[in-house]
């Protein structure tokens, strides 16, 4: 699957209609114009911290050993049978204890699996995550092992505790691949856990602000050589008067459907060039 930063959809679209406003603020209704602001306002801060999380989860993205690099200023280190991993975005940092699973729940040491991987020394932690995810699937084949990220943010008034994020590998070649992605609860117990949304919220900002993101699965590897995803991001952004609620479609091509409630048609995206059109 090719590698890009699901957030940059929204991003374009917020940008998109900061450029608009000056433009036709005379020709759009108020509740209209408050969608603008609440995206103008609160979205820039916050889609650089959910994007900063999904730059630690692309490192689960395996595609045939051609794995990602590191985010500059990652850290990381095993713990007990977890990795521990840390990322500093702006005034914030980022904190995610990353453990694997067999598909019933049965968590596995990710030091012991990284051991026994082909890839030696291990020096980045997109290296110990295909050490993990090989023995993953080596041991439990296509039945749905999955890794389980918890993560939390703090500093510079931003805020978000006890979310989780949910790899399952597999995939059609039924290897150490990345079959889908989901928002999920923190806690495992019995398999995978149900699919829960996120939240940030920033409390440093004028107005206070908050931006909630869900999926329920993002499948990135369903049939050979797939490039793009296909499935939903729903993302809600509050300014504490004004919510703007936007979903992004994505079917496996390289464009990628916006719909924002409350405005007249869609926007496509294409996924290689981040051009947007209205539809």
């Amino acid at each position: 699957m090719r590698c890009f930063r699901w957030w940059t959809a929204i991003a374009v679209v917020s940008l998109g209609f900061g450029a608009c406003d000056t433009q036709i603020k005379s020709s759009i209704d108020s509740a209209t114009q408050a969608k603008i602001d609440a995206i103008r306002n609160c979205f820039p801060g916050l889609w650089q911290l959910a994007d900063g999380v999904f730059d630690i989860a692309k490192l689960w993205q395996l595609n045939g050993g051609n794995n990602p690099s590191d985010p500059t200023g990652l850290s990381w280190s095993f713990s007990g049978s977890d990795i521990t991993a840390s990322l500093t975005v702006g005034s914030s940092t980022i904190s995610m204890t990353i453990s694997a699973y067999g598909p019933n729940g049965e968590q596995r040491n990710c030091s012991t699996l990284s051991a026994a991987g082909p890839i030696s020394p291990v020096s980045e932690l997109s290296e110990a995550i295909d050490n993990i995810s090989r023995q993953l699937a080596t041991e439990f084949g296509a039945s749905g092992p999955f890794l389980h990220g918890v993560w939390s943010i703090s500093g510079g008034g931003v805020s978000a505790t006890g979310e989780g994020l949910t790899g399952v590998i597999g995939g059609v070649a039924n290897d150490n691949r990345l079959e889908s992605v989901s928002t999920s609860a923190a806690t495992v117990s019995g398999g995978a856990p149900a699919v829960d949304p996120s939240t940030i919220t920033d409390t440093s900002s004028t107005p206070n602000c908050s931006l909630t993101f869900s999926t329920d699965t993002l499948v990135t590897d369903e049939e050979q050589g797939q490039e793009y995803p296909r499935g939903t991001i729903s993302v809600t952004i509050d300014d504490g008067t004004t919510q703007v609620n936007a979903t992004i479609t994505f079917d496996k091509s390289a464009n990628a459907v916006i719909t924002i409630e409350g405005t007249t048609g869609s926007f496509t995206l294409n996924l290689d060039t981040s051009t947007l059109t209205a539809s």
